[in-house]
């Protein structure tokens, strides 16, 4: 076996880039974005209407979870959809709540 190999340069700093209000280095998440209610439920429902065959989602609700244990205060509870599958909606929303929770908190 070779001789171990020491890296003589140093680290490559991480560079800190504000998108949308929140702070990254480098897609982790230095903060979180703390929004009210009427807010974060705008942003969920758009965000799970750009997801294929989520066109057609009416309305969502957002209930604070207040267990300690969690990761987030929130999550998503009913999604009302006029139109498309629900099950790949339910799917969808989990996968937007999934995405979305490290970066927003309730207020």
């Amino acid at each position: 076996m070779g001789p171990a190999v020491r890296r003589t340069s140093p680290r490559p700093r991480s560079k800190i880039i504000v998108l949308d209000g929140l702070f990254r280095v480098i897609g982790a998440i230095v903060s979180e974005m703390i929004l009210p209610k009427s807010e974060l439920t705008d942003l969920v429902l758009a965000e799970i209407r750009q997801r294929e065959g989520c066109a057609g989602v009416d309305g969502i609700v957002i209930l604070e979870n207040i267990n300690p244990r969690s990761a987030a205060n929130w999550e998503i509870s009913i999604v009302a959809a006029s139109s498309g599958d629900p099950a790949h909606v339910q799917r969808m929303a989990f996968e937007v709540q999934c995405h979305l929770q490290p970066l927003y908190r309730l207020r």
